[in-house]
């Protein structure tokens, strides 16, 4: 084996497009807004996606203090996930309560939501895992009954085009580090859909009051050119070998300081947005329909997620559930030994995370969570896979 595919790999646009008058583009002719036009005109940007969703949390305590003198603030987090949402939590002084995902789905348990739901509660995040969408609507609706916040968490899920499907709670995340949709290694965003929350936003973040120096543009061009050579299968399957790196571990960092956006890559987030937005994800349909096909012969059926496809946003890695644990390691092994870059995702659920046990010690019941941990495995579906890849993984999978 020469090389590697990496689990996703976006690369990072380098242009820099003229972009006068974008972020203060209206809806004058009755078009919606695009997704890219919306960060540009909208957002408030940081320099992480966990600085924004711990600023969404700070916004969420604060008007749970307003609305109803809570003094010790809680928000609800899915039990499998990124450990930065608890890093968010932690900064934003607000306890993490983990609610359990329904059986065999990436989504939280609705019935534990409500219940779990308290006079402390403040928020409840909606995690977009993978770009599969969380069940909004429902979610949502349990929000505004408990006059409570809904934050959504789209760092792993960028739409293409308007949609009312995504982008519709309270406040909502994104992030552009390494691995998500629109790729710029680092940044993240926070977007407001409630008019009487605007007021607390940090309005002197948006991207239109942001500049960026030659100088900087020309250390941050540097990086990323080096970062998008290293997405090339032999440089991948190179890296995968320097232990230092902790490549593919889930790893919680607590969250010290909320900074700016990188003044590097401000003048580039036009080209990313509009490049994510412009690009056709083929491998994603070629996917789909072999996992289609081997659901009908293979005698260990996969599980696809049918709810990957409501929403026509597309899928940060290709989600795949088989039988027990044990299988898929077997496969996990064989798929990375032929260096097409499958990968477990997070490999426990949150409470299970090294660094997390003990901050989380009293919560520790979460069966669907981590048998979902055990059972998944994610294909990559970015740019750089090509049918041959397809062909292979099938061939493994069957």
């Amino acid at each position: 084996m020469l090389g590697s595919l990496p689990p996703v790999g976006r690369k990072v646009a380098m242009d820099v497009l003229a972009t006068e008058g974008v972020a203060a583009k209206s809806l004058v002719d009755g078009s919606p807004v695009s997704p890219a036009d919306r960060v540009l005109r909208d957002a408030c940007l940081y320099s992480s996606g966990t600085m924004a969703l711990a600023r969404a949390m700070m916004i969420a305590r604060d008007h749970a203090y307003q609305q109803r003198g809570i003094r010790a603030p809680e928000v609800l987090l899915p039990a499998y996930g990124c450990p930065d949402i608890v890093s968010a939590a932690l900064y934003a002084r607000v306890k993490p309560v983990l609610v359990d995902l329904e059986p065999d789905h990436p989504w939280m348990n609705l019935e534990q939501v409500q219940q779990r739901i308290t006079p402390n509660t403040a928020a409840v995040v909606a995690a977009h895992l993978l770009g599969l969408s969380e069940r909004l609507k429902a979610l949502q609706a349990l929000a505004q009954s408990n006059r409570i916040l809904l934050i959504e968490d789209s760092a792993q899920l960028f739409p293409t085009k308007a949609t009312d499907e995504v982008w519709r709670g309270d406040l909502v995340v994104l992030s552009f580090s390494r691995g998500k949709p629109v790729n710029l290694l680092g940044g993240g965003a926070l977007l407001c859909n409630t008019p009487e929350l605007q007021d607390q936003l940090d309005k002197s973040r948006k991207w239109r009051h942001l500049a960026s120096d030659w100088r900087s543009l020309g250390l941050f061009r540097l990086k990323a050119t080096i970062y998008n050579s290293m997405l090339k299968p032999h440089c991948y399957r190179i890296l995968q070998g320097i232990p230092i790196l902790n490549i593919g571990q889930t790893v919680f960092k607590p969250l010290s300081t909320i900074g700016d956006f990188p003044p590097g890559a401000v003048a580039l987030l036009p080209a990313n947005l509009y490049g994510y937005q412009g690009c056709k994800h083929a491998q994603e349909t070629w996917i789909h329909k072999r996992i289609a096909e081997l659901r009908k012969r293979a005698a260990h059926p996969l599980v696809d997620f049918s709810g990957s496809r409501t929403t026509g946003v597309p899928l940060l890695r290709y989600p795949i559930l088989v039988e027990s644990a044990i299988r898929r390691d077997k496969l996990l092994h064989r798929l990375s030994a032929a260096g097409l870059g499958a990968s477990p995702m997070y490999r426990t659920a949150m409470h299970e995370i090294s660094g997390l046990a003990q901050i989380l010690r009293k919560q520790s019941h979460f069966p669907a969570a981590s048998n979902f941990a055990q059972r998944l495995i994610t294909l990559p579906c970015h740019l750089g896979v090509s049918k041959f890849h397809v062909e292979q993984m099938t061939e493994i999978l069957q």
